[in-house]
């Protein structure tokens, strides 16, 4: 990946244009198959949005029952 794509996966996306050559030069690169990439996009996507999720909850003082034994930090 180049360090724009690192910066911006949001590049990777299927619905921009030239995200497909893009995912097969990656595939290429990493030994990988497109598939594989694809679920490592989808993957990043998933995870991006369950950590905002969660960081909208500590802020709101709402933290999940399964972390509030945790002593975690605050969140900042």
């Amino acid at each position: 990946m180049t360090p724009q794509e690192r910066k911006r996966p949001e590049l990777l996306r299927s619905s921009r244009r030239g995200s497909h050559s893009r995912k097969v030069r990656i595939a290429r690169g990493s030994g990988k198959t497109t598939q594989d990439v694809n679920q490592l996009v989808t993957q990043f996507e998933q995870m991006q949005k369950m950590m905002t999720q969660m960081g909208q909850m500590t802020k709101k003082g709402k933290m999940p029952k399964a972390l509030r034994g945790m002593n975690l930090p605050p969140f900042q």
